[in-house]
């Protein structure tokens, strides 16, 4: 068992995808206060859903500064569960009933990488529900992912400028999660890329419902001059100067749509 778990429950009432999402974060969280690299920042539709956006969030995003952090991370997360720690996680059910999650890395993971380096490596945790007497469950484990990027990149950043290379305030505390324009200039990216794959990607993950959910969380008006102007600052800071007028265009054509029904945490 963990040391801390009974100082980790979620006790709100939540589906189990939902609980294994917090665990994820908890879990990822734990691994970094415990010697884990400190230089990352969470993204990805689970910091969305704080700005608005309505995918149902499926993994976690962690973005770090360079490819040597990168390798730090996966080395450390591996290390975590090749020492044989179990986790144990408490959360409760829709219908309030007290559950049991056992944590476990799942055998299967990925990594992609770019002229020899490590772009981005996904690893597998899976969530297992236990009975009263700490029996697995058959049949009913819950997984998510633990996807970890090197954000500055150049392969992932073609239309868009590097976070190492943005204007930032000297006088603006460190970002441990992207804000909701960063969200939008990504999904965009995505949305409108060259690469149909990517495409493609987009219209399965719904970016352009998720985009619309974050513009009216921010109340945007495409109509009112002064969110024009604050619109056009930001996106000079994140997208390289030729693409700035094809992301507001496809900005302000998202701004117009009816909003999205909220997001829906039930089985897909």
């Amino acid at each position: 068992f963990c040391a801390d778990h009974d100082d980790r429950q979620y006790n709100q009432r939540t589906s189990p995808q939902k609980a294994a999402l917090v665990y994820a974060l908890l879990d990822a969280s734990l691994w970094s206060n415990n010697g884990g690299p400190p230089l990352f920042r969470l993204g990805g539709s689970a910091v969305a859903a704080r700005y608005g956006g309505i995918r149902r969030p499926e993994d976690l995003d962690i973005e770090f500064p360079d490819t040597a952090t990168l390798m730090q991370a996966r080395r450390q997360l591996l290390a975590a569960f090749s020492r044989g720690n179990i986790f144990i996680h408490r959360f409760i059910d829709d219908a309030g009933q007290a559950k049991l999650f056992r944590v476990t890395m799942d055998p299967s993971s990925k990594e992609f990488q770019v002229k020899g380096e490590l772009a981005s490596y996904t690893a597998r945790l899976r969530y297992t529900p236990l009975d009263k007497h700490f029996k697995e469950i058959p049949n009913q484990a819950y997984f998510a992912d633990i996807d970890m990027v090197m954000e500055n990149n150049s392969l992932f950043n073609d239309r868009l400028i590097a976070p190492n290379q943005r204007t930032v305030d000297a006088s603006d505390p460190p970002q441990t999660i992207l804000q909701p324009q960063e969200l939008i200039v990504n999904y965009i990216d995505r949305m409108t890329h060259s690469h149909k794959g990517k495409r493609d990607r987009s219209i399965e993950k719904g970016d352009q419902d998720n985009v619309r959910a974050i513009l009216g969380h921010m109340n945007f008006d495409p109509d009112n001059r002064t969110h024009l102007r604050e619109l056009r600052q930001e996106l000079n800071k994140l997208v390289k100067s030729e693409h700035v007028q094809d992301f507001e265009t496809k900005i302000l054509e998202i701004a117009r749509l009816p909003l999205p029904q909220s997001m829906d945490w039930s089985p897909s």
